[in-house]
């Protein structure tokens, strides 16, 4: 099996693309190369590294499609076995449907008000999101309503009815789109998937998965397809040492718990290290609870042996904390420290968050 993995603090891109890129392999190679990713995001980011690595000359590009985008599965699914996949229900006309339902089953309960459109809207969203997910993690709506009312033991007569409904609302939904010809999103998901690994290695390139982390068990099933041929290869994103890897399994919550249950007896090969000092340091806060006693063992100095080999340096040195007591603190400190730079020549600087309503404060304070 052909299964990598990269360090925590890598530079994941390059790591791929020096596996991609390994040996005498001509353009034409290149062109006939299929790599699959997670997302569109992720394949736009690696079109751009390989650009980046040949500096902006002309250069033939691998094939790369985001798993998340169902229509390319399909397509290169059709493309090998002339198959068609039946097209999916539109999301809006499935949560416009959903919330009518809704609706007019809430209006028949006694003694409860109207419910708004608004909120019959957001219903139909979650519940939406609920069928997908049954397809994907391949789980009946039996199994979901017994298993979720074990541990409901305490809210076990409204859990009852909660039941009861989604159970109703799940196979009328279905039973439209059967009347329709359609298939629900998620089990259009999964059957562009299961095309995708009955065709993939008809092609004669090489075949990469990359970042993946076997979220659902039919990406697992994809990545054990790819990793089993002649030609293929799974890259897997950062990950712990092997030492760690039983007592991640023994713990759900975990970052890696779905990665280790993939990889189970298998060894991934780890790639070089290109990483500095203070990533390594960082990449231990993905210990596993058990193992957090590891912790002690960290040194607060190290030597930096890319600039001299007898000078004592900080590895955190540059790094500033700040706790701030409301969101707008954090935005104004944000903004003051991007102003501060905005003001120095020849610095650069950018706020990197997850938090859009924090990035819109700032910009609003800027």
């Amino acid at each position: 099996m052909a299964v990598y993995a990269t360090h925590i603090g890598d530079n994941f891109l390059q790591q791929v693309l020096s596996v991609v890129y390994a040996g005498d392999i001509s353009p034409m190679q290149v062109a006939d190369t299929q790599i699959f990713v997670p997302t569109n995001r992720l394949a736009r980011a690696l079109q751009t590294e390989i650009l980046r690595k040949f500096d902006g000359v002309p250069t033939l590009m691998p094939q790369i499609v985001g798993i998340s985008a169902s229509d390319s599965i399909a397509e290169i699914a059709s493309f090998y076995r002339g198959t068609y996949i039946n097209p999916p229900v539109e999301e809006m006309q499935r949560q416009l449907w959903l919330a009518d339902i809704i609706c007019k089953h809430y209006s028949r309960l006694p003694h409860l008000d109207h419910m708004s459109c608004t909120m019959a809207m957001a219903y139909a969203k979650r519940l939406a999101r609920l069928f997908d997910n049954l397809h994907l993690y391949e789980v009946s709506m039996g199994d979901f309503i017994r298993g979720t009312k074990d541990m409901a033991q305490d809210l076990s007569a409204h859990w009852d009815i909660t039941a009861t409904f989604i159970d109703y609302f799940y196979h009328q939904w279905h039973q439209y789109l059967n009347d329709q010809g359609l298939c629900d999103v998620g089990q259009y998901r999964m059957q562009c998937y299961q095309h995708l690994i009955d065709t993939i290695g008809t092609g004669k390139g090489r075949v990469f998965c990359v970042g993946f982390t076997a979220t659902y068990p039919i990406i697992g099933r994809l990545l054990d397809a790819v990793a089993h041929m002649e030609n293929g290869t799974v890259i897997l994103p950062a990950y712990v040492s092997d030492t760690y890897t039983p007592n991640i399994v023994e713990d759900p919550s975990h970052p890696f718990y779905l990665l280790a249950r993939y990889l189970g007896e298998t060894t991934p090969k780890m790639l070089p290290v290109h990483r500095l000092q203070r990533h390594r340091i960082c990449s231990q806060a993905f210990l596993p609870a058990t193992n957090t006693q590891d912790w002690s063992h960290i040194p607060a100095h190290t030597t930096d042996t890319a600039h001299t080999t007898d000078t004592q340096k900080n590895v955190f040195a540059g790094i500033i904390f700040m706790d701030c007591t409301t969101p707008a603190h954090e935005a104004m400190a944000i903004a003051l420290a991007l102003r501060h730079v905005l003001e120095t020549d020849g610095a650069t600087g950018a706020l990197i968050t997850a938090d859009k309503s924090l990035s819109r404060m700032v910009i609003s304070i800027l």
